[in-house]
């Protein structure tokens, strides 16, 4: 059976052939065959067809060969769209066997294909749907952009393209050679309101559909001419598998800039565009069913010109990628960059859909690769045309060099109003602007010679506000803590610096205060710190680090246990307002600064006080003399938590910064339980290893319970009420004694205490004196006065007429050296008792006569200390050692006893 079919399907075969051979051999044959096979491709080419010549025979298959084909007549008289000098057309022989003439490949050979476009989109004569217009906002005159237009258009290229390919079958294969396309937009009009032409020369090109599968495959080429400017060569492909889905690529190669509508074209201040531009496009489909355009450009010797300014701007080679998706709701930029020479820029954002001029538009973006120098550069030469090149050479000012990592821009706003940004109508960023940048190793100029270096970090910029993000650098050599910090009303800093001079005065490094916060750094880092408060008001201060000057600040200042925390209270910076919060974290590896810092206009003094004339220029040049070296000043009150070691409840005075120094005067501490100490201090900060101290003291109305820790006394030794002046000088190191490289003398009295005797000095003192005092076994000793001058030398303290008064009067003579530990004491100490004479002397009434006071008597020794002071040896001294260091009022009386005992007069 299947033989016999197969017998009948050749034989069939046969007399076809036959028939045509017999048609193709006859007249009539050859007139009937011309008009079916007009008819047939009319049909095909779903629309009319006339042919000149036209000829049949058997090449690899039965071929008709036609001259002279024009298809799809204008109605308007003109040229038909489609002429072709030559077209060859392969018979499909299984069509035949069903009575229809189909093709199975179709070659056209310099064919001239005119697409004409009325300006409703219909196109004439050619059987295509019209391009899909998007609809016009009912919104007034908010209407749909070009952009929507373009979307719209890329959206209807696969329904498009699949009813083009279910309704016009003209053959499975179409070769095209050596073709030209014409296409005239009548929505465009060029020069005498012409329709704008646009030719395609040199089309070349094969499509291929598979009828099982229905894959398609279309790749084209052609010279693209306007012309007017240099001819550019283009290629198209077309893809679809047996999805529904099809994927389209173009590439444009040289096309000249000035015939390219780019990104700069409606930038009102450009022109004279130029450059080559070789452009690569594809539109697919994802996964998700979002269309999906990329769009990968490189441009060759790109320029353009300033009108305003003249100036030439040559990027040079630019190499551009852009990746859009998009669907009924929004377009998004997913991927966007550009890279020049030097330059990168990557950009992404999203539009709402219908594209309309109030459509809300999100654009970020971000530049890498900046160099200080070139931006700088760039403002300052465009500062004129753009009040962002303006702002940006302000900024740049005071920067020497370094490197931009890269600059981010983010903000949302209608389209309309960044078009208007970018095209120069408008200067108004969008609310919730940000602008940023991450910098690396840039140089900032501060003051007169002063930098800060190795500056690095992130900043960001958000309408009024700026944020400061891992900042870094050094200062002097020295690394500054990290900051992170937000400066809110940036815009009034901004208005006043353009009029406000940078500081004057160049203060030496003060390395000195990393010792000195040291010194009042408790032992233990968690413990609660000494200090409650401080309250700093400065009349001005000026340092480079600021740049600006600073007056009129008001600081509270809370010590943390391991850092400060400073409130702003008010405060002007080159006479803009300033308020905020600062906390610095003393962590000795990586201290840290966290600060939120409000900017705004101060309140104007309504009014000021007014000097004279001639006053204001006195004050003026005396100001001038003394800002040289004095760099800041004002005032400042201390609360602190009182303890043993720093009985102190508040200190206030006046502090000025004269040069590497910190000078307090007209201080005044108040002590607890009670008392005052008035003193003048000045520090030194020259040295990073310690500090340089000068100080003179008065302290009044204190108790010695409260400041014998204070002044190195053991714990409850002795009480009483107390004062003291004095004057110490030199240095104070950490980490080591206070007075180890002071110099000075200090006065001490006290008046109705108790001296207590548990310690080891005293305990063997009180042994010493056992027969001779009745207070030898006594827990404490009452005094009436006790006083003493008191030298201090690096680190020794020496006392030569320490007295005490009471029931028992002790003498001494005292060398302590504190450099060891324990101290060493070498000293030489009286301890006499006084009795009425007729219980010792009665016998002798002339000495009665010597002795202090009228109805007093002496008793007592002189005795020898030597050693560590909580371990010493007490000796007890012969009267002739003795007598030579025994104080005069005591003295007297001794020499009249060894008188009258008959000892010699060498022996005084």
């Amino acid at each position: 059976m299947p033989r016999s079919w197969l017998r009948l399907f050749w034989a069939g075969v046969l007399i076809c052939g036959a028939i045509v051979g017999y048609l193709a051999i006859s007249g009539v044959g050859a007139r009937l065959l011309h008009e079916e096979i007009e008819t047939q491709l009319s049909r095909l080419l779903n629309g009319p067809v006339e042919i000149a010549e036209v000829d049949l025979r058997f090449e690899n298959g039965l071929c008709i060969e036609a001259h002279g084909l024009e298809a799809y007549p204008n109605p308007d008289g003109d040229v038909p769209a489609l002429r072709a000098s030559r077209v060859l057309a392969w018979v499909d022989l299984l069509a035949i066997l069903v009575g229809r003439l189909e093709l199975s490949s179709l070659i056209l050979e310099g064919p001239l294909v005119r697409i004409e476009q009325r300006s409703d989109g219909s196109l004439i004569g050619l059987p295509l749907a019209p391009f899909a217009a998007p609809t016009h906002s009912k919104e007034g005159t908010d209407k749909t952009s070009i952009g929507e237009l373009i979307a719209a258009q890329l959206e209807s290229l696969d329904p498009t393209a699949t009813q083009f390919l279910n309704e016009f079958r003209p053959a499975d294969r179409i070769e095209v050679l050596d073709g030209a396309i014409s296409w005239i937009d009548h929505r465009q009009l060029g020069p005498n309101d012409l329709p704008r032409e646009l030719r395609l020369e040199l089309v070349s090109g094969l499509a291929i559909r598979n009828w099982l599968s229905g894959e398609v495959t279309l790749d084209w080429r052609g010279v693209f001419v306007d012309g007017q400017h240099t001819p550019f060569p283009f290629e198209m492909s077309v893809h679809r598998d047996d999805e529904a889905h099809f994927e389209w690529k173009a590439s444009m190669l040289q096309i000249p800039l000035e015939t390219a509508r780019t990104p700069l074209y409606f930038i009102r201040n450009s022109d004279r565009l130029t450059g080559t531009l070789d452009a690569r496009f594809a539109l697919t489909t994802t996964a998700s069913g979002q269309l999906q355009l990329t769009f990968e450009a490189t441009i060759e010797d790109a320029a353009f010109r300033l009108r305003e300014s003249g100036s030439r701007v040559q990027p040079g080679k630019v190499d551009a990628r852009v990746v859009l998706e998009f669907d009924s709701s929004r377009l998004r930029l997913k991927t966007g960059r550009f890279a020049g020479n030097r330059l990168e820029i990557e950009f992404k954002g999203a539009i709402d859909r219908p594209i309309r001029p109030r459509s809300m538009t999100r654009i970020e973006s971000r530049m890498l690769g900046v160099q200080i120098s070139g931006v700088r550069e760039l403002a300052r030469r465009y500062d004129t045309e753009f009040d962002i090149a303006l702002a940006i050479a302000r900024l740049t000012e005071s920067v020497r060099d370094g490197q931009i990592r890269y600059i981010e821009a983010a903000g949302t706003t209608t389209l309309m109003r960044w078009l208007d940004l970018a095209s120069g109508r408008s200067r108004e960023l969008p609310e919730n602007f940000t602008f940023g940048g991450g910098i690396d190793a840039v140089v900032l100029e501060t003051g007169p010679g002063e930098n800060i270096d190795e500056l690095t970090g992130e900043i960001d910029w958000t309408e009024d506000r700026v944020s400061l993000r891992n900042m870094t650098g050094r200062f002097r050599g020295r690394p500054l803590p990290k900051m992170n910090a937000v400066f809110e009303g940036v815009s009034h800093l901004l208005d006043n610096i353009a009029a406000i001079e940078t500081v004057k005065t160049s203060p030496p490094p003060i390395p000195g205060v990393g010792p000195l916060l040291q010194i009042f750094r408790p032992d233990d880092p968690t413990a609660i710190p000494t200090i409650r408060a401080i309250a700093l008001a400065f009349d001005h201060l000026e340092h480079p680090l600021f740049r600006y000057p600073i007056s009129d600040l008001r600081i509270l200042i809370e010590p943390l246990r391991r850092g400060l925390q400073m409130n702003i209270r008010e405060g002007q910076w080159a006479h803009t307002g300033i308020e905020g919060d600062i906390v610095w974290f003393s962590d000795p590896d990586a201290p840290t600064i966290d600060a939120r810092i409000t900017l705004h206009q101060p309140a104007l003094d309504e009014n000021p006080p007014q000097a004279a004339e001639s006053e204001q220029v006195e004050i003026e040049e005396a100001q001038a003399v003394v800002e040289k070296l004095r760099w800041g000043s004002g005032r400042f009150e201390v609360k602190f938590r009182p303890k043993p070691t720093l009985p102190f409840e508040t200190a206030t005075g006046f502090f000025r910064l004269d040069d590497a120094a910190l000078i307090g005067h007209e201080i005044e501490i108040r002590l607890a339980p009670r008392g005052t100490s008035a003193l003048r201090a000045k520090i030194d900060l020259e040295d990073p290893e310690s500090i340089g101290l000068d100080i003179s003291f008065a302290i009044t109305d204190a108790t010695l319970e409260a400041m014998s820790e204070f002044v190195a006394l053991p714990p409850g030794l002795v009480t009483g009420e107390f004062r003291a002046t004095g004057s110490l000088i030199g240095r104070v190191q950490p980490q080591t004694s206070f007075i180890a490289d002071l110099t000075g003398d200090v006065r001490i009295e006290a008046e109705n205490g108790l001296v207590h005797t548990n310690l080891p000095l005293m305990l063997r003192l009180g042994k010493a004196t056992e027969g001779f005092s009745p207070f030898a076994d006594a827990d404490e000793l009452q005094y009436e006065s006790m006083s003493g001058n008191l030298e201090i030398q690096k680190g020794w303290l020496r006392t030569e007429d320490f007295e005490l008064e009471g029931p028992l009067r002790v003498y001494s003579k005292v060398r302590l050296n504190t450099n060891k530990s324990p101290g060493r004491i070498k000293a030489v100490v009286g301890i006499f008792l006084f009795r009425t004479p007729n219980e010792i002397l009665s016998s002798l009434p002339l000495l009665k006569s010597f002795l202090p006071g009228s109805d007093r008597g002496l008793i007592g020794a002189y005795f020898k200390v030597k050693g560590p002071v909580d371990d010493p040896d007490v000796e007890a001294l012969a009267l002739k050692t003795m007598l030579s260091s025994v104080p005069n009022a005591i003295k007297v009386p001794f020499k009249a006893m060894r008188f009258l005992f008959g000892a010699s007069d060498d022996d005084s």
